[in-house]
């Protein structure tokens, strides 16, 4: 077996699945595009999310509540994925 750059065995690098994962969304709260606040939320590696929102950093809940991003005048701006490795 060939061995890449990094030492690993070709058949042992992880490869992509083709499924994703979301790990941080960019939110717009405001009824129009011309004025309100952005808030960004980012999945940490125990996999619960943290709200940024200007000096404030606040723990929010566990994997499985993405639905909380949007509603009202709340709405997922930019969404940011990551590849799932075998």
């Amino acid at each position: 077996m060939n061995a890449s750059k990094d030492g690993e065995r070709e058949s042992e690098q992880k490869e992509i699945t083709g499924f994703y994962e979301l790990i941080s969304v960019l939110v717009h709260m405001g009824e129009s595009g011309d004025y309100g606040h952005y808030v960004a939320y980012v999945k940490q590696e125990d996999g619960t999310w943290t709200e940024f929102n200007d000096k404030i950093t606040t723990e929010q809940w566990e994997e499985g509540s993405v639905t909380e991003f949007n509603g009202g005048d709340n709405t997922a701006y930019v969404c940011m994925y990551k590849a799932r490795l075998s």
